[in-house]
């Protein structure tokens, strides 16, 4: 079945880690095990003496037995980043 991949880009305060990030990704990711989900860094950007940064993961979906629809992976985006952003206090740009 085909993959979905999706990017999003996080704000969050210079202090949060990649780690905590990727961490709060991993928790909200859907438990359901017909979909596998790989998370990747695609860039860390912070300006020079700014006090938050953003980092852009990239998400892809692989469901074992079905194709996914574009409103399965929307609910699922929207959940993950919603969790993420309450989690490390940050916000999606």
């Amino acid at each position: 079945f085909p993959t979905v991949t999706r990017d999003v880009s996080f704000q969050t305060d210079a202090q949060t880690t990649y780690t905590t990030l990727y961490q709060a990704v991993i928790e909200a990711l859907p438990t359901d095990q017909s979909v596998q989900v790989s998370v990747t860094p695609l860039n860390i950007y912070q300006a020079e003496s700014s006090a938050t940064k953003n980092t852009t993961l990239r998400l892809i979906f692989a469901p074992n037995d079905r194709t996914l629809t574009g409103d399965e992976v929307t609910a699922m985006m929207n959940e993950v980043t919603e969790q993420v952003t309450t989690a490390i206090d940050g916000k999606v740009v």
